[in-house]
């Protein structure tokens, strides 16, 4: 029996992966409902400015959420980010005119309430799923994750627009809320999991203690180096798939919605194969294979003038922008000491969130002097040299690998750091 057909024959995951669809799901139909409702009551301006508001929570509670799930365990935190979105949904039909329309005002409070629950479900959400099933199903497991956001993007995306075509914003709203609803359901019946860190201390003592470690450890840095880069350069494309459908390829918003909507397959086959390409390239030259060959597919993707070329193009980069994260979180949790990896997760996550914002502003701005493609040929040959640097500063990183029971090895040699003097030790066993 493959990893993949293992993890999903195991209740608590079935549970958990159900609860996580419908966080995945609901957060897109309430996305798709809102900013047409604000751009039906306002302007591009209001839609931009939702946006911002949605990806604020992540960036002040990514850190807190990493430590609490260290002290406190995952349940608590998973439970809120069902139950305050189901809340926020239905209480958000109120503010809907009759007309469909919504204020900004109104809009933005529900908005950061839902992107608070969102920013503190995921970094629980990885640890509990490590926790749940055997170390040597530890990589699938992560790696059928992202089937929260392919199903959250297929579904929930297309269920949220036809849902506002229907009945308006507030039928969205209560569709949303009602499978923030079944997502709480199932969270209740899930096992609760304790935290690792039981030691006394305050908050930035645990969240310094797990940046010492991290300065400490090369692999890990190798990794949040890479992921950072490729939330800031190698996600420009999701910017400007509107400037691509419109200015290279010609085909209008339809072509907009195909490309976002088609770029979930890539998804979905990340989260059933990801993990089987990392143990076969093994997962540190895996990482660096697939950010060279999504970069070198990016730029593809921003020459293409071909609609149907363009969706395979897209399919293919998200193929390898998901499974190259899948690989890169094993990792991280392979490394990290146990009682910390809330903490180090929270880290990464929160480097990546920030990247990603000044990424999107960046590239939009540059793509409107300079246009889509040449933007995309300029952030692909950017990944390709910060890749080439880092890898021939720590070229051991190629070697980094995991044994079957999800331990970090070097070559065939165990492996740990977060060690004084900044180096990783590679432990003969013999």
């Amino acid at each position: 029996m493959s990893a993949v057909a293992e993890v999903l024959r195991l209740g608590t995951y079935q549970r958990f992966l159900a609860a996580a669809v419908c966080s995945g799901v609901g957060v897109w139909i309430f996305q798709t409902a809102l900013y047409w409702a604000a751009l039906q009551s306002g302007s591009t301006g209001s839609v931009g400015i939702l946006v911002a508001v949605i990806s604020l929570p992540s960036l002040l509670l990514t850190l807190p959420a990493g430590y609490l799930t260290d002290r406190a365990g995952s349940f608590w935190l998973l439970l809120i980010g069902q139950l305050a979105p189901a809340i926020a949904c239905i209480g958000g039909i109120a503010f809907v005119a009759a007309d469909g329309t919504i204020a900004l005002g109104p809009a933005a409070l529900v908005t950061f309430v839902v992107g608070s629950a969102y920013a503190l479900w995921n970094v629980p959400a990885l640890i509990y799923v490590i926790r749940i099933v055997p170390p040597r199903l530890m990589g699938s497991a992560i790696s059928l994750m992202v089937l929260q956001y392919a199903a959250g993007r297929i579904v929930g995306g297309a269920l949220g627009g036809a849902l506002v075509g229907a009945g308006g914003a507030g039928l969205a709203f209560a569709i949303s809320g009602a499978v923030f609803a079944l997502g709480v359901a199932v969270v209740i019946t899930l096992p609760r999991v304790s935290g690792l860190d039981n030691r006394s201390g305050n908050s930035i003592r645990g969240m310094l203690e797990a940046v010492r470690w991290v300065r400490h450890a090369p692999a890990t840095l190798v990794i949040i180096v890479f992921s950072a880069t490729t939330s800031m350069l190698a996600y420009a494309y999701i910017p400007l798939l509107g400037a691509i459908s419109r200015d290279v390829i010609g085909a209008g918003s339809g072509g907009l919605g195909i490309l976002t909507s088609t770029s979930g397959i890539g998804m979905v086959a990340s989260a059933l194969t990801a993990n089987a390409v990392g143990a076969r390239l093994r997962r540190g030259r895996g990482i660096v294979t697939l950010i060279v060959l999504g970069a070198i597919l990016m730029a593809a993707l921003g020459m293409s003038s071909i609609l149907a070329v363009s969706i395979g193009l897209v399919i293919a980069v998200a193929y390898m922008g998901s499974s190259r994260s899948s690989i890169s979180q094993f990792l991280l949790q392979a490394l990290t000491p146990p009682r910390m990896r809330g903490r180090v997760a929270s880290l990464a996550d929160f480097m990546g969130q920030t990247v990603t914002i000044v990424g999107s502003i960046g590239v939009g701005a540059l793509a409107a002097t300079y246009g889509p493609t040449a933007v995309l040929l300029g952030c692909s040959a950017a990944i390709l040299g910060v890749v080439f640097v880092v890898v021939l500063a720590w070229r051991r990183f190629l070697a980094l690998d995991v044994d079957r029971e999800a331990r970090p090895v070097i070559g065939i040699l165990p492996y740990s750091e977060g060690h004084p003097g900044g180096v990783g030790v590679a432990i003969d066993p013999l």
